[in-house]
């Protein structure tokens, strides 16, 4: 009889052998130490994942606070801003005020006022003038009041401006110790991330290894199996042939000896016969006729048959622009922004650089967490602009966006494009509830170039 094969899957090995009873006779070197060191594998897998969840959640405090102080420098940064302008304003003020000053004393002094006011224009600072005017003796206390009123308005916003400065330059340097915190927490997720995959690598290979030697473990244990059935199913033909042999034979025996009994008897009548006198030759031929002729026969046979079939089958098998700044062309940006496709899934910071290539203002380097370090030190709408990127160092949706964040373009018309594995358009109160979990959605000029 032919054997008959069957598919072999890892649950059904391990139900076949334990069912067998051969689980314990399976050699110690192999499967045992494959399932010994999967087993290891995945606990060192769980430790690094464990370990790039701790680091992922110390980025993200890391990034609240980086995001803190982005919003106080933010903040000086305005603050420095409405001083120059007031100062501006101040300059203008003094001004007048020397213009003013210069007339009064060009009244009191008729006789000498041409060296006077000459004297005046040549004075380079208040403090000359006033050493000037006290030269001549020949101030008044009502023009050194004015003086006075001068000099302190102007030391007052000397020292606003000279005390914003200094908040600026501590607020720099407190962001640029985070930035280096963050490239290094940056680092450490690399390498967690890469131990991640290598021991994903190993444990899906172990796995692999141990699903083959279980499956040869269990073709053997079947094939075994069938072979002792097979055996079995012969040594029972054999004994139902021998037992049908030994009844043929005893039934023969039987037969031999009832024809005996029957000759016996016949001879024993015919000397009966012989005995009786008034027997005669033809009583006794019709006796013997009668008795001498009887033959009996009979026929044994037997068979067997068994048959054994099994079967099994299974499968088991992701506005206003400053003179000194770079501009350009906010139509090429959003006209760039239409036609540029998308890269593939988890690349939106590379759509975006593609976004600027296209347009004619180059590649765009980093992630999105670094742009938005970079670029994005906004979160005030009311200097958000299209042709802005907009973008967070984090978000708690997928573990790259706790690592990386996400970043799209602003084109206007409350309306965000960005790239998801396809280019996709949505609005932008949408797109900073669901980004801006953990840090503020932040906005700015790629590369620095202001869009008009």
């Amino acid at each position: 009889m032919p054997l008959k094969r069957t598919t072999i899957t890892r649950r059904s090995a391990m139900s076949l052998l334990a069912t067998a009873g051969l689980l314990s006779a399976l050699p110690s070197v192999g499967l045992a130490d494959t399932k010994s060191d999967l087993s290891s594998a995945k606990e060192r897998l769980a430790e690094a994942q464990k370990e790039l969840d701790a680091i992922a959640t110390e980025y993200e405090a890391l990034s609240e606070e980086q995001s803190q102080t982005l919003d106080e420098l933010n903040a000086i940064e305005k603050k420095v801003r409405s001083v120059k302008k007031r100062i501006k304003r101040i300059e203008k003020e003094l001004a007048s005020k020397q213009e003013t000053l210069a007339l009064s004393v060009s009244e009191e002094y008729k006789d000498g006022s041409r060296g006077v006011v000459d004297l005046l224009l040549r004075s380079s600072s208040v403090e000359e003038l006033i050493s000037n005017f006290y030269y001549y003796g020949k101030i008044t206390q009502e023009q050194a009041d004015l003086i006075e009123d001068v000099k302190g308005t102007r030391e007052r916003y000397v020292e606003q401006m000279t005390e914003l400065e200094l908040q600026q330059v501590a607020l720099e340097e407190v962001s640029k110790t985070q930035e280096e915190q963050l490239e290094s927490m940056r680092d450490k997720q690399y390498e967690a991330q890469e131990l991640i995959d290598g021991l994903d690598k190993q444990v899906r290979r172990l796995i692999a290894k141990q699903d083959a030697e279980l499956l040869a473990a269990q073709e053997e244990a079947e094939q075994a199996r069938i072979q002792r059935e097979e055996a079995a199913r012969r040594a029972a033909e054999e004994a139902a042939a021998k037992e049908a042999a030994a009844k043929e034979a005893a039934e023969k025996e039987a037969a031999a000896r009832e024809a005996a009994a029957t000759e016996a008897a016949a001879k024993e009548a015919a000397a009966k016969e012989a005995a009786e006198k008034a027997a005669a030759a033809q009583e006794e031929a019709k006796q013997r006729e009668r008795y001498g002729d009887d033959k009996e026969s009979s026929d044994v046979a037997g068979e067997s048959k068994q048959d054994d079939e099994a079967a099994q089958a299974g499968v088991e098998a992701e506005g206003s622009v400053d003179e000194d700044v770079v501009t350009g062309s906010l139509d090429a940006v959003i006209e760039s922004c239409m036609s540029t496709p998308s890269p593939g899934g988890g690349l939106c910071a590379g759509w975006c650089s593609n976004v600027m290539i296209n347009a004619g203002y180059g590649f765009v380097d980093g992630n999105a967490n670094d742009m938005y370090s970079w670029f994005c030190h906004s979160s005030d709408r009311a200097d958000l602009r299209p042709g802005m990127a907009v973008a967070v160092s984090t978000h708690p949706h997928t573990s790259a966006g706790r690592i990386y964040g996400h970043i799209g373009m602003y084109i206007g018309d409350n309306t965000v494009m960005d790239n998801v594995g396809f280019i996709r358009s949505m609005s932008l109160d949408e797109w900073c509830d669901y980004y801006g979990a953990t840090v503020p959605v932040r906005w700015g000029w790629l590369n620095d170039i202001v869009l008009v």
